[in-house]
C-alpha cells in the first residue's frame, strides 16, 4: 500500500515565524495607534512600562495588529515561531481587558483575562513563572533595546 500522507518537515509544525522589532519601535507603533484610537491608550501604557523595564533587555517582541485583538507577542528567543513559549498579550477595547495566552509547542497553553488595571501585576506573574525573568529586577546578561 502506497502511503499518500505529505510529509511534513518538523518545522512546520512549531508554527509561523513572528517577525521581532526593537522595542522603541513597537511602543511607537502603539503610541500612534493610540494617538489615532484614544481608546487602545491601555495597550500602548502597558507596552510602554514592559518596554522601560529591565526585563526587556532580554525579551524580543512584535506587534500583533489581526487576529485576535491588538497586543504584542513575545519571547526570551530573537524570530521566534508562533509556538514557541510565547507570550501574547492582546487588549480588548470593548470590555477594557486584557488576554494573556502563553503559547507551547505541547498545546498546554495557558490563558487568563484581566482588567487592565491587574495587566501589569499579571505581567510581573507571567514573565517569574514562564521565563524566570524579574520585570523590576536586575537582569544577568543583555545590553540590548
Amino acid at each position: 500500500m502506497k502511503d499518500i500522507t505529505p510529509k511534513r518537515d518538523r518545522e512546520a509544525w512549531r508554527g509561523a515565524v513572528i517577525k521581532t522589532r526593537p522595542w522603541s519601535e513597537v511602543v511607537e507603533t502603539w503610541a500612534d495607534m493610540a494617538t489615532a484610537m484614544p481608546r487602545l491608550e491601555p495597550l500602548h501604557q502597558f507596552v510602554r512600562a514592559l518596554a522601560a523595564s529591565p526585563a526587556s533587555s532580554v525579551l524580543f517582541a512584535a506587534s500583533l495588529k489581526h487576529g485576535d485583538g491588538p497586543g504584542i507577542a513575545f519571547s526570551d528567543s530573537p524570530d521566534f515561531r508562533s509556538t514557541d513559549s510565547v507570550l501574547e498579550v492582546r487588549y480588548f477595547i470593548g470590555g477594557g481587558h486584557f488576554e494573556f495566552l502563553h503559547r507551547t509547542f505541547s498545546r498546554h497553553d495557558d490563558r487568563k483575562m484581566v482588567q487592565a488595571s491587574e495587566a501589569v501585576e499579571t505581567l510581573r506573574l507571567y514573565l517569574r513563572y514562564k521565563y524566570g525573568i524579574l520585570l523590576e529586577g536586575p537582569v544577568a546578561g543583555a545590553n540590548r533595546s
